[in-house]
């Protein structure tokens, strides 16, 4: 369980919101957004397995890793050439739209995690 949160943060800092966004852009398939998907199931059930203050810690790093996603949109797309590609949002918005959403999937996946799983009281 220990490696398991420590991977859950790790995946946490990563730009998944700029992967999927560039896998997309290049490809035109939305099959980067798949990385995107596991990781808030794991950050999910991570949040369910530990206490408060770890999970505040990979919450705080999933913030850290959406501003890493923002400044890799920054640097390496063209923001200018993919402005009619990500309509009716910027690369830049998409950026943090992407962010909050993935905030809400945690959320919602957690609360069904807890609700329909007993969780262990020691």
């Amino acid at each position: 369980m220990k490696y398991f949160k420590i991977i859950t943060f790790i995946l946490s800092l990563f730009p998944l919101e700029f992967i999927g966004m560039m896998t997309d852009y290049q490809t035109g398939s939305m099959i980067g957004y798949i990385p995107y998907l596991i990781v808030v199931f794991l950050i999910s059930i991570a949040l369910f397995n530990v206490k408060f203050k770890t999970r505040l810690c990979i919450l705080a790093s999933r913030v850290v890793g959406i501003f890493i996603s923002w400044i890799c949109v920054q640097l390496f797309i063209n923001i200018y050439e993919t402005a009619g590609y990500f309509k009716p949002f910027t690369a830049n918005s998409l950026t943090i739209v992407l962010g909050v959403i993935q905030f809400i999937l945690i959320l919602l996946v957690t609360f069904v995690i807890f609700a329909f799983l007993p969780r262990k009281t020691h």
